[in-house]
């Protein structure tokens, strides 16, 4: 998991979209991102959230030297990567970034983020 996660967080941070789009669901989760005006949509198409909103969904200035953990779900069908980020203008004083990623076809992709 921490491998697949570090090499797709470098991606990131590069702006690989090629990367980045072979290793993402086609629709993925964008929880809280509000990427289109009066639309309360979670889902968008992978191309247009990394050509135009990928700062949005990395939240982050840098996620590669960050600390986070990772969690299987039960049945080992999907792993999530949680950033515990302290900020003073959150009401508990910080909120969890989330990164969901799924296996589809032997392959791990990015289903989505969300915020907690």
């Amino acid at each position: 998991m921490d491998s697949t996660w570090i090499e797709y967080a470098r991606a990131m941070e590069r702006k690989d979209i090629n990367y980045l789009l072979k290793h993402s669901l086609d629709s993925i989760q964008c929880v809280d991102c509000q990427l289109v005006p009066d639309n309360n949509n979670e889902y968008y198409s992978a191309e247009f959230v990394f050509n135009n909103h990928l700062n949005k969904l990395m939240h982050l200035q840098s996620l590669s030297d960050k600390k986070f953990s990772t969690y299987w779900s039960d049945d080992k069908s999907t792993f999530y990567v949680n950033y515990n980020v302290k900020t003073k203008n959150a009401p508990e004083g910080g909120y969890n970034l989330i990164f969901i990623f799924t296996n589809r076809k032997a392959q791990w992709k990015l289903q989505g983020m969300i915020v907690t």
